[in-house]
C-alpha cells in the first residue's frame, strides 16, 4: 500500500490519509447478523505451539491463515518475516482515502435546514463509491451513507464492497474532516485471494499539529475458514513524527484473547505507512507473553511461556 497505511492499525490508516480489535471474555465491540463472536473468551495461555499465530494474527486483527503474507502471517517455522500492513489497517486506510475524497462544500442549500448531496465517484484502482452526504452547514456536523462496489482506492490494496452508514465533523475553515465515525454490517473486504467478511464500527479523531487517532471495534469472519475473530478497542495513535502506538484485545476463537500494548512505540515509513522499528506486546494468562520486534527488513517473534525470559518463537 502507498500514502496513508497505517493501523486498522494498523490503521497509520485514516490519520495518514485524511491529514492525509479487549475487556475480558463478554460483551462490547461491534455485533452484527451473520457476523458475531462464539469463540473462546478466556485469555490465551501463550506457548511455543500458539505465540506466533497469536501474535501475528493479533496484529493483522484476523486469524488470516499460515500463507496470507500481505496481512503479516508468515510461514510457520520461519523465524522472520517481512513486514506488511494488517488487515484492519489496511480497510481504515481505504476509507480513509475514499473520505478524502469527499466534498462537503459541495453541499448547497439552506443553513437552517442542512443541505445534501449525492455522488456516484470511481475509486482510483477500480470500483465505485456511491454517497449521500447530509451536511450541517451551520457548525460543520454531518452524516450519510456510503455504497462501495468492489472499491480500491489504495495500490494493492484491499477491495471493499458493502453499505456504511457514517457522521462526523467536517472543518469549514480548514477545509479538512476534523472526526468521522463509520459503522457497517457484513462488510466485505478481499485481500491477496482471501475474502472476509466483518461488521462494527471505526472512529476517526485527527489532531491540529498532525497525526490522530483510529478506534476500531470488529468481528472478522474469514470466510475460507468460517472462524471469526474478534477486534476490541483496538486504538492506533499516530503522531506528526510518524510514531504509532497500538492498544486493545484480541480475541482468537481456538486460544482466547491477548492484550496489545506497545513498549517501545513503532516507527513508521511515511510512504507506506509500515512498521521499521519498535515493538508490540501481547499479554496472556499465567505469566505469558509474546512480542514482535519491527526492523527495516521485516519483524521477528519472540515467546515468554512464563519464565520471564524471552526466546524465538518457532
Amino acid at each position: 500500500m502507498k500514502q496513508g497505511k497505517m493501523v486498522m492499525i494498523a490503521l497509520v490508516a485514516l490519520v495518514t490519509a485524511c491529514l492525509s480489535a479487549c475487556g475480558g471474555g463478554g460483551g462490547g465491540g461491534g455485533s452484527a447478523p451473520g457476523t458475531t463472536y462464539s469463540g473462546v473468551t478466556s485469555q490465551a495461555t501463550l506457548g511455543t505451539a500458539n505465540a506466533r499465530t497469536v501474535a501475528v494474527d493479533a496484529y493483522s486483527g484476523v486469524q488470516a491463515g499460515a500463507t496470507v503474507g500481505s496481512v503479516g502471517v508468515v510461514t510457520a517455522g520461519s523465524g522472520s518475516a517481512t513486514t506488511a500492513a494488517p488487515l484492519v489497517q489496511g480497510v481504515a486506510d481505504t476509507l480513509a482515502a475514499s473520505i478524502k475524497r469527499l466534498d462537503p462544500k459541495g453541499a448547497t442549500g439552506p443553513a437552517a435546514t442542512g443541505a445534501s448531496v449525492q455522488s456516484t465517484i470511481s475509486g482510483t484502482y477500480g470500483g465505485t463509491l456511491s454517497y449521500t452526504l447530509n451536511v450541517n452547514e451551520t457548525d460543520g456536523s454531518f452524516n450519510g451513507t456510503f455504497t462501495y462496489a468492489n472499491y480500491r482506492e489504495v495500490q494493492n490494496g484491499p477491495i471493499i464492497s458493502g453499505a456504511v452508514t457514517f457522521s462526523g465533523v467536517y472543518n469549514q475553515t480548514s477545509g479538512q474532516f476534523s472526526s468521522f465515525n463509520m459503522n457497517f454490517t457484513d462488510f466485505v473486504v478481499t485481500e491477496s485471494g482471501k475474502t472476509f467478511t466483518m461488521s462494527g464500527t471505526i472512529n476517526w479523531n485527527m489532531y491540529r499539529n498532525g497525526g490522530g487517532t483510529v478506534t476500531a471495534n470488529l468481528f472478522l469472519r474469514n470466510n475460507t475458514t468460517g472462524t471469526v475473530s474478534w477486534v476490541k478497542d483496538y486504538t492506533y495513535t499516530l503522531s506528526s513524527l510518524w510514531t504509532l502506538t497500538i492498544t486493545g484485545r484480541y480475541y482468537d476463537p481456538v486460544h482466547g484473547y491477548v492484550d496489545i500494548s506497545t513498549p517501545v512505540p513503532l516507527q513508521v515509513s511515511s510512504l507506506s505507512g509500515e512498521p521499521t522499528a519498535g515493538v508490540l506486546l501481547f499479554t496472556g494468562a499465567n505469566g505469558t507473553s509474546a512480542r514482535i520486534t519491527f526492523n527495516a527488513t521485516g519483524y521477528t517473534v519472540e515467546v515468554d511461556t512464563g519464565t520471564g525470559t524471552f526466546v524465538s518463537a518457532p
